[in-house]
């Protein structure tokens, strides 16, 4: 039974999710067979209790209560109908989840049926939710676009031909809907251009180009945002497309939902990584205002959570902007947004961070000692950061016993990726070659510089620099 696919699907099922199937197989209307409701308990419960062993078929017959013997073909019917049930279920949700749906689904019925006693109540409703609605993203211009079809219809315009009809409405509609999703389509097929082994013809995408630029569309957002990506792809240096993005972004970023502006605000902060990269500092306080953004917009929280390794960036990104007193009012302020078994972890290495940046090795040293390392993450940070301040104070026993250490575990460790290791291997035999130079000795520290900013893959290579400018 574990390997068939109604029970790894129910097994997916978050808890609230188990009771609302129970509750939808309850109702006579969704499920006239209450044999289906019986096998979902069987299986829900083996769920629920692992220790239980796995039932066998002759079992699960036994607990539905058939009084007929043994019919395979019979239960392996209900498992059909049963995993029927639960794709009807996932439908029924997404319908009562979508309100543009519902809404345009009520206007077709009130026209099939001709009710035309609700003609007005229901249009009412269907125009008051887009009178309310946030958001402008594209599934709002095709709900815009279904809404005016329903209008058109309930307005039997096909029988009053001397009244203007809203052709003009739906088509705009339309066309809106229609040039944002290829906008779209065609960012996210520039964004994995260097990944992609595939050429795609997307078609009609330089009339849409055309289209946009002679119609001035800045006032639809995801028109406007789209497009304005669409320019940063094809011209990543030009640093006031990226400042034109991010002044859409500030305008309209709340017109989105939530994952959708998450993921614009994420492109915004790798263009501003890849130009920190090709070494242009000034990009650091602009990633910073970003993050800035995100937490005050609530974007980067989700489901009133936010992830570990969206915490830790920001801590980073704060702490080498220079802004202490703002990373530990962070800290302080937004632990309780992370997973609860997360909590106390990210509090201790994060704090050292902190301390790492205002010299306080001490109780760098002292905080990480209660770091719990089953994360390879923090596993991986702990160790670097111990590397630098085992360096900073003169630690040359503890030192040289780390590198050996965490070469070690490097090397033994399977699930770290091979450009993640090569990356601290070559920040432990650099800070070696540190250990080893002396003051004046002009040829071999121009040497290391030279070799140090030549390696393209160095864990911390800022930080190996200026240690290396010390020696001056």
């Amino acid at each position: 039974m574990r390997n068939s696919k109604l029970y790894k699907s129910l097994q997916e099922l978050a808890k609230i999710e188990q009771n609302r199937f129970r509750k939808y197989l309850q109702s006579p209307y969704f499920n006239a067979n209450e044999t289906h409701l019986a096998l979902y308990e069987c299986i829900i419960g083996e769920i629920n209790d692992p220790s239980n062993c796995e039932w066998t078929k002759q079992q699960i017959w036994e607990a539905l209560g058939l009084e007929d013997h043994y019919d395979d073909i019979r239960l392996r019917k209900y498992f059909s109908d049963l995993l029927k049930l639960l794709e009807n279920f996932f439908a029924q949700q997404e319908f009562e989840e979508s309100e543009i749906i519902r809404n345009t689904a009520l206007l077709d019925a009130v026209q099939k049926r001709k009710q035309s006693n609700l003609y007005n109540s229901s249009l009412k409703r269907s125009k008051g939710y887009f009178e309310k609605s946030l958001y402008r993203n594209s599934e709002y211009y095709y709900g815009k676009y279904l809404l005016e079809k329903s209008i058109y219809g309930l307005a039997d315009f096909e029988h009053n031909r001397t009244v203007k009809s809203n052709w003009e409405e739906i088509s705009r509609n339309l066309d809106y809907f229609f040039i944002a999703e290829k906008l779209y389509i065609y960012c996210n097929v520039l964004a994995r251009r260097d990944l992609a082994v595939h050429e795609y013809d997307l078609g009609l995408m330089e009339e849409i180009e055309n289209f946009v630029k002679q119609h001035q569309l800045s006032d639809i957002p995801p028109i406007a945002i789209y497009f304005q990506v669409l320019n940063l792809y094809r011209n990543p240096d030009d640093v006031q497309s990226y400042r034109q993005f991010k002044q859409l972004l500030d305008r309209y970023s709340m017109n989105f939902p939530q994952e959708e502006a998450g993921d614009l605000y994420s492109l915004a902060q790798n263009y501003c990584i890849q130009q920190l990269n090709r070494g242009r500092p000034e990009f650091l306080s602009e990633l910073f205002v970003l993050y800035k953004n995100v937490l005050e917009k609530r974007i980067i929280i989700r489901d009133n959570e936010l992830s570990p390794w969206d915490f830790r960036n920001i801590v980073v990104v704060s702490l080498r902007v220079g802004d202490y007193g703002w990373t530990l009012k962070f800290i302080d302020d937004y632990l309780q947004f992370l997973p609860e078994d997360k909590r106390e972890n990210a509090r201790t290495f994060n704090l050292a961070q902190v301390y790492f940046y205002q010299r306080r090795y001490t109780e760098v040293v002292e905080l990480l000692r209660f770091v719990e390392y089953d994360d390879i993450t923090y596993n991986l940070n702990s160790k670097d950061m111990l590397l630098r301040v085992y360096y900073e104070t003169d630690e040359w026993d503890p030192l040289y016993s780390l590198f050996e250490s965490f070469r070690t575990y490097l090397n033994r460790n399977k699930d770290i990726q091979e450009r993640q290791k090569q990356a601290y291997k070559n920040l432990i035999r650099f800070t070696r070659k540190l250990t080893r130079l002396h003051e004046g000795d002009l040829p071999t520290i121009s040497k290391l510089r030279e070799e140090i900013s030549a390696t393209p893959n160095v864990a911390n290579q800022k930080w190996l620099l200026e240690k290396l400018e010390e020696f001056n």
